[in-house]
């Protein structure tokens, strides 16, 4: 996939918005631009052969469908989200689809603009990362809803000349087989696996695809081979490798991740709570742990409970001790039995 990490520029809080891309689908499914997650966001997928674009606003989504298969051939896309709350989807310059949308995003998604792939938590009624098989080229966002004629206009552009819009904020046209963004935000992509192919429009990005929930690869170019793997209970603040011993603490982990995003898709009244009780345990309600793990393989040697958040990475040993300062304005420390 191609990632373009989040900047001002692309906050998309309360602004009309316009999704555009040249698509070629191998396969009936996949993401072609995902900015979001299951809280706030907005994607341009295919799903079932059909292009879809999804508008996420807290638990309500907003989706608009294309009446026709696309597959294995070059088409133009277009999602777009109107100042009055309609979503709007063309294909090839023509108005194909509309429907009524929630309204604009209420805040800034966490989660990064990713292309061929979603990456982070789906905005939509799909699984993450349902990656995007195919050739993807002339990607564009723009913080404004584009009319009929502009539209029409983007599709019949024969080469990248149309970035001088001020509402745009991302343009890749990948000719120079880079994610270098064209217009003046420069939210520049970084390339995972992507290969430069011919275009639609000179040079394009081609996408492997793959099976949503396989086992994520090591970054590409990593020479870090890890001895070990474990999930921990908590969200580290701080952490410390003293010899043979991995000191981590932080607030309690209380929620299962791919379980709580399955009750967002499912309308669950009662996520809502649990989402509102693990913000609450991010900022001290619950205190924190700390945990003394094995450098080696990774077991849990020793686990403490503590009634304050330790301070942002604020944590040191000396002389056979360790010291922990907390956000209540106090500094614990941690001797060995035998000391």
């Amino acid at each position: 996939m191609i990632q373009i990490a989040n900047s001002k520029s692309l906050d998309p809080t309360g602004k009309s918005l316009t999704v555009e891309a040249w698509v070629k689908s191998e396969k009936p499914t996949g993401v072609v631009l995902a900015r979001g997650g299951p809280a706030q966001g907005y994607a341009l997928i295919v799903q079932q052969g059909k292009p879809q674009f999804v508008v996420r606003v807290g638990e309500k989504v907003s989706t608009v469908i294309g009446p026709a298969r696309i597959v294995n051939k070059w088409v133009h896309l277009a999602g777009v989200l109107t100042d009055d709350k309609e979503l709007k989807l063309y294909v090839d310059g023509k108005l194909a689809a509309t429907a009524k949308a929630t309204g604009p995003l209420t805040s800034d998604p966490a989660q990064a603009t990713e292309i061929g792939a979603d990456d982070g938590g789906a905005v939509g009624d799909y699984a993450s990362p349902f990656a995007f098989t195919g050739s993807i080229d002339e990607v564009r966002v723009y913080f404004r809803a584009l009319n009929d004629i502009d539209v029409a206009a983007r599709h019949a552009a024969k080469e990248s000349d149309l970035d001088s819009d001020e509402a745009l904020v991302l343009s890749l046209s990948f000719d120079n087989g880079k994610a270098a963004d064209a217009s003046e935000k420069t939210n520049n992509g970084k390339i995972a696996g992507a290969k430069p192919t011919e275009g639609k429009i000179a040079g394009a990005m081609q996408f492997a695809g793959g099976k949503a929930g396989a086992k994520k690869a090591p970054p590409a170019g990593s020479f870090v081979k890890r001895h070990w793997t474990t999930d921990v209970p908590l969200y580290a603040r701080a952490m410390l490798l003293a010899n043979k011993t991995l000191f981590v603490a932080g607030p309690p982990d209380i929620i299962d991740e791919e379980e709580t995003f399955q009750k967002i898709m499912d309308r669950d009244s009662e996520v809502a709570k649990t989402l509102s009780d693990q913000d609450a345990a991010l900022n001290g309600s619950k205190g924190s742990i700390l945990l003394a793990v094995s450098a080696s393989d990774g077991k849990t040697l020793a686990k403490y409970e503590l009634k304050s958040l330790p301070v942002w990475d604020g944590m040191v040993a000396a002389n056979g001790r360790l010291y922990l300062s907390t956000t209540d304005g106090k500094i614990v420390c941690f001797a060995s039995s035998i000391d």
